[in-house]
């Protein structure tokens, strides 16, 4: 809220990637809010909104810089660039992976966009949809999974400034979940957790009935009731990867994720900059300039302060962090990246197929091919 800001420069002055100083960040976020040029954040931002979570006074500065985004998109349009990597465009980087997809996976995907939501449902979202291998665990088995791409939580369109587009997809997934026949959703991923339990209703009064629960937390659960067994404790050591949703879902969430690796037999350890003040994986690095190129540089620096670490491993539990750090670790030579549910059914002794390199690769070709080559158009377009 822009009436609460004091600008005392904290939000920008501890971001890691902007770099300023508490005067220099005073004056970017006043030519925010005046609409002049920012030349720092127009240049360097990368979309995780951590600049929300270091404020002291609630005043919201990501909300800010999103709204500066808005007017951009509203006047000019995004750049042919950014089409291949919409959600809902017919064809996208998610479309393809989803085009090659093994039967058993393919089996699946589309049974659960045809499932009705009741009862415990575990909400797929895109990033699960795109590696469906990780329901293969046997974790799921009291769930219905149900929904597909059509469902998408909007969150991506949230962090392009497209507030339009975001609420349609909160309104449609309310239509499609909110029926009354849902009892809980469980989320496995934090930014669609965080959408459905709290964004949607901040920004565009969509609220829902039944209770929401983080994938960790319904995990840590079974475990405390005796009803899921470590049978092969992990016995290594891994770097933290903190999503941007994590860190504005707060510190309790972030340690609960760390408790529940803990419990599997795991070391965990810190980056250089960890937690509230912890690395983007890259994904939201290609919002604010619409570049495929800007998530390359961003998950370079974190691969890099992850091998120094002294771990065995990157772990994250964030899908859409899994393959976005998994994808770009050969330009880095980085630790290998895991998820915390390849984690959880590693431990209990029901391993899921290993498909994340074949994967990961096959996203990579799809945007070398589809979206890079545009870098140097000049075309723009609204999204429908």
């Amino acid at each position: 809220m822009r009436g609460s800001c004091q600008l005392c420069g904290e939000c920008l002055s501890r971001c890691i990637y902007l770099r300023l100083t508490k005067d220099e960040a005073r004056v970017e976020m006043r030519r925010v809010d005046e609409g002049r040029p920012a030349p720092h954040i127009d240049a360097k931002c990368v979309s995780c909104a951590a600049c929300n979570v270091f404020c002291p006074h609630g005043a919201e500065p990501y909300d800010r810089i999103l709204a500066r985004w808005h007017a951009r998109y509203l006047r000019h349009g995004l750049p042919a660039r950014a089409r291949y990597l919409m959600p809902t465009e017919q064809k996208s980087f998610r479309t393809d992976v989803l085009a090659k997809l093994p039967a058993d996976e393919r089996t699946l995907v589309e049974r659960w966009a045809h499932t009705r939501p009741a009862g415990d449902v575990l909400y797929p979202g895109c990033n699960f949809i795109t590696c469906a291998y990780l329901a293969k665990s046997g974790l799921f088995r009291d769930l219905t999974i149900a929904g597909g791409l059509d469902q998408c939580c909007g969150e991506m369109y949230y962090r392009l400034g497209m507030p339009e587009i975001a609420e349609r997809m909160a309104h449609a997934a309310a239509e499609y979940y909110g029926g009354g026949d849902v009892e809980r959703m469980i989320f496995v991923c934090p930014a669609c957790f965080n959408m459905f339990a709290h964004e949607m209703k901040r920004l565009f009064n969509v609220s829902f009935a039944f209770e929401k629960v983080f994938i960790v937390d319904y995990l840590l659960d079974l475990m405390r009731r005796g009803r899921l067994e470590i049978k092969r404790p992990l016995n290594r050591t891994v770097v933290m990867h903190d999503s941007c949703h994590g860190r504005l879902l707060g510190p309790d969430f972030m340690d609960r994720v760390r408790e529940l690796l803990h419990h599997l037999g795991a070391r965990t350890v810190e980056a250089r900059y960890a937690r509230e003040e912890g690395f983007c994986c890259g994904i939201a690095a290609a919002a604010p300039r619409q570049s495929p190129l800007d998530p390359l540089h961003v998950a370079r620096w974190a691969h890099r302060e992850y091998r120094r670490s002294g771990a065995q491993a990157v772990a994250t539990y964030c899908t859409g962090c899994y393959l976005t750090l998994g994808m770009l670790r050969p330009f880095a030579l980085g630790l290998p990246v895991t998820h915390l549910l390849e984690l959880v059914a590693e431990a209990v002794g029901h391993p899921v197929p290993d498909r994340f390199g074949s994967r990961t690769r096959s996203m990579l070709l799809g945007i070398v091919t589809n979206a890079v080559p545009q870098l140097v158009s000049r075309k723009r377009f609204w999204v429908k």
